[in-house]
């Protein structure tokens, strides 16, 4: 069977379209046809592959050679784990010439590291799109709260549940207790900038300990964590209204991702709240890498690709998949619909962390999520009622505020439990167990984070005889200064 010369199309790995030339003596491409590797974020991909279907298919040429893209899912947080010389193809696939990341920050972060930074761009890569991270509420806990009249951040939502607050101090006792879901920061970039936002609200890369303690307190909220945004809000889908007051009430999200959610009619209504702190944007960078293997050929098909991506045709189709664009304009309201409390300009100022910054935090996060084992031992013998010298207070008080602050500094997966001692406490031991052991956020007699309110309470009052330990109620009353004296009555 006889082949004639001629353009011949062959699909490759990705869904795209490689070409290239049979016979060399006619017009066309005589080189060796030419496929670059493009890397894009997972929330991005399914856009920026359907598009580069489109430029391959259309059989783009660089000099005599015809060339192709093929693009993957990788997430940003992988590929800044492994960007470098040394990429393994065997473990990560083809190593890139294109990185689409959702977030700059991921390309900052990964710079950090020597061999990374010898292979990224040393200009800032231009920006396909843009759109803002969001606190996705539910719509009624959020009108609860004020919205939309009323503008809410991280900072103002966990302070306003701060110690012990429920949605009852709101007017909504059935709701029970705050309850957050968190992107994990080191893996999504919705949750690194949630995290960045709760860690350092004023933006100037640095952290107090008023602001590591509203971070301690939204680790301590958090019911439900997950690997990225799309795993949170799965969480909402095909759950009954008894099972609603259950699920976390704000979660971070892209505005992008939040729209698609909404566009489907869900049976929980999640509003979008824009952080009163400053809206952190992802903006999809595409950014050429200076490794080795990017020739001038790649380089050229790159800059082809990229052409293509902000023609107006491509523009449209950003924005009807409700991404903004790069000065965070919307050119389509279909997703970005304001009757679902979208905005479409977006005020505030924008956030943005330094490579240092941003790798400070992260660390701080890490201490701050780190469970540990916490048994506090409270000496109630008869000498801990003297007083300390310069202060108006005994020694068993300053024990007792110390370990009513300390149990308030645990996260949720901390185990925590209270004991007294004293010489012949009991008949048979010099010790009682005044709380078991368990998670600090764990539910403890139909309270949550039962465990750690017990402990606090107990601590105020350690010799007391509840009235009940097995009774599903939260304390009565609290530690309380009144004066010089401290009120030590507890029940359960």
């Amino acid at each position: 069977m006889a082949v004639t010369a001629g353009a011949v199309a062959l699909a490759v790995g990705g869904g795209t379209v490689g070409y290239f030339q049979l016979g060399g003596d006619e017009e066309g491409c005589t080189g060796a046809p030419v496929e670059i590797s493009v890397v894009a974020a997972p929330d991005h991909y399914p856009l920026v592959n359907e598009l580069t279907d489109k430029w391959s298919d259309a059989g783009p040429t660089v000099g005599t050679h015809c060339v192709s893209a093929t693009v993957r899912a990788m997430p940003s947080s992988a590929v800044a784990a492994s960007i470098g010389p040394g990429w393994d193809e065997a473990r990560d696939g083809p190593r890139p010439d294109v990185w689409m990341p959702d977030f700059s920050a991921w390309l900052s972060l990964a710079a950090g590291r020597p061999d990374a930074a010898s292979v990224l761009p040393q200009e800032k890569p231009p920006s396909l799109a843009t759109t803002p991270t969001v606190i996705a509420m539910q719509r009624p806990m959020a009108e609860a709260l004020g919205w939309p009249e009323r503008a809410l951040g991280w900072t103002e939502l966990v302070g306003a549940f701060q110690g012990g607050k429920t949605w009852t101090d709101y007017g909504h006792p059935e709701w029970g207790a705050l309850r957050l879901g968190m992107a994990d920061p080191t893996r999504s970039g919705a949750g690194l900038a949630a995290a960045m936002t709760i860690m350092d609200p004023d933006n100037n890369q640095q952290q107090t300990n008023e602001e590591l303690y509203i971070a301690l307190s939204a680790s301590q909220l958090t019911t439900i964590s997950a690997e990225d945004p799309a795993a949170l809000l799965r969480e909402y889908a095909g759950v009954g209204n008894d099972d609603i007051p259950t699920l976390p009430a704000a979660i971070p999200v892209l505005e992008r991702e939040l729209a698609e959610y909404a566009e489907a009619s869900p049976t929980v209504p999640l509003v979008p709240i824009y952080p009163k702190e400053g809206a952190a944007y992802a903006d999809y960078p595409f950014a050429v890498l200076r490794a080795p293997w990017v020739g001038d050929v790649r380089r050229q098909a790159a800059a082809a690709l990229l052409a293509h991506l902000q023609n107006p045709e491509s523009r449209q189709a950003y924005a009807a998949a409700g991404f903004r664009d790069s000065g965070h304009a919307t050119r389509d309201t279909g997703l970005i619909n304001p009757d679902r409390g979208f905005r479409v300009t977006v005020t505030g100022r924008e956030r943005t962390a330094s490579a240092q910054a941003l790798t400070q935090m992260l660390g701080v996060w890490g201490v701050l999520q780190r469970s540990n084992n916490a048994l506090l031992l409270l000496d109630v013998s008869g000498s801990m009622n003297d007083p300390v010298p310069g202060t108006n207070q005994t020694r068993l008080q300053l024990i007792q505020k110390a370990a009513i602050a300390g149990a308030g500094l645990l996260n949720n997966g901390t185990v925590i439990g209270l004991w007294a001692f004293a010489t012949d406490l009991t008949p048979t031991t010099d010790y009682v167990e005044l709380v078991a052991l368990g998670p600090a956020g764990g539910n403890l007699g139909g309270v949550p984070a039962g465990r750690r309110s017990r402990v606090r309470c107990r601590a105020c009052a350690p010799l007391a005889t509840p009235a009940s330990t097995t009774r599903s109620a939260r304390p009565t009353t609290r530690c309380r200064r009144r004066g010089s004296r401290t009120r030590r009555t507890c029940s359960w």
